[in-house]
């Protein structure tokens, strides 16, 4: 929130500073570009429709449809519960030093968290129930959960769709019509996994329809493509116009890296693929760690608030990787075992 603050500082001071207005919110939407948490959300969930569609359309056994279903809940349930247990330790401890850190420029926005008493039960029952069913029905171990909801849902419908149209000549038609519907709805989330969905559809299926056709002979340019992309990715900076400007960039973007050998390269370095797998770990433990760790180190540092910033954000950049590497190692790995064998055990 103190990067918010000062992202609309910089806002303000660049409009007052620079004739153009478009220039002024290119520059914004550059920075903030590394802060806008919201418009993350949007690319994680289209790759995340787009990347278990995959095996839907690269397979032909109709089995997986009925494993990938099943096992859905856990595979996300069990690193969920995990974080709040995560969370539930470190406050039983009194480790959560986040109602201490308050700034006149920033407000006490970070207070607002966990202010009760730790329960294990209900801790428990908050990862396993009210994340997925009932966000308003429990105490928040951790906040950032409220994305499971929409990733679970979305997750099961993209599923539900396939079991019904399969690879049926007319399914283009109904994605459209459920897209429209989706839209009129306001339902953006939605939207996000339909449309990711439909995507892999274009890239992993045979070439056989006209909309196929016109999918290869988009983008041929490379080095446009390369252009494109850094202009789309410039826009995820931007505020999220009318609530739904995000999905359409972040589309955009996954469609452009997926057309261009370039950017397909450059993010099949390992540091990438590295980032890219210890990522759902690194969100779901970031908060907790903010709230504790990151908080403590603020408060300790004998430096003017100005000059912690910078060290309480490379140190907690560096423990964040860490532990999320060993969070996907033991905890993200085991979810995808278990997950696996309940779909198997289903499915067989």
């Amino acid at each position: 929130m103190l990067a918010q603050h000062a992202l609309h500082d910089l806002l303000r001071f660049l409009e007052e500073n620079i004739d153009s207005y478009l220039v002024s919110h290119i520059v914004h939407g550059i920075v903030n570009l590394f802060f806008n948490g919201e418009f993350a959300i949007y690319i994680f969930w289209f790759l995340s429709a787009y990347v278990i569609s995959i095996k839907l359309f690269a397979s032909e056994e109709r089995s997986y449809l009925a494993r990938a279903f099943t096992k859905r809940y856990f595979r996300l349930a069990i690193p969920v519960v995990a974080s709040v247990i995560f969370a539930y330790l470190l406050l039983s401890l009194g480790l959560m030093f986040n109602q201490k850190i308050y700034h006149p420029d920033a407000g006490a926005w970070i207070a607002r968290y966990y202010t009760f008493e730790p329960n294990i039960f209900l801790a428990i029952k908050s990862g396993l129930w009210n994340t997925f069913f009932d966000l308003g029905g429990s105490v928040t171990y951790n906040p950032v959960l409220w994305t499971m909801n929409p990733e679970l849902y979305g997750s099961l419908f993209i599923f539900l769709i396939f079991g019904v149209l399969g690879h049926n000549k007319f399914r283009f038609v109904i994605y459209i019509i459920v897209a429209i519907g989706t839209f009129a709805l306001s339902k953006y989330w939605m939207l996000t996994f339909i449309l990711g969905f439909a995507l892999c559809d274009l890239n992993y299926h045979d070439h056989k329809t006209v909309v196929h056709s016109l999918y290869d002979r988009l983008l041929i340019n490379q080095k446009f493509n390369v252009l494109i992309f850094v202009g789309l990715t410039i826009l995820g900076g931007f505020p999220n116009y009318y609530g739904f400007f995000y999905v359409g960039i972040s589309g955009l973007i996954v469609f452009v890296i997926l057309k261009t050998w370039i950017l397909r390269a450059f993010f099949q370095n390992k540091i990438f693929v590295w980032l890219g797998r210890i990522s759902f770990g690194l969100y779901l433990i970031h908060f907790p760690l903010i709230c504790s760790f990151s908080s403590w180190l603020y408060l300790i540092l004998p430096f003017e608030h100005t000059s912690r910033i910078p060290i309480v954000f490379f140190l907690s950049t560096i423990v964040s990787l860490f532990l999320s590497h060993w969070f996907t190692n033991y905890v993200d790995r085991f979810a995808i075992r278990f997950s696996n064998r309940i779909g198997d055990l289903v499915a067989g």
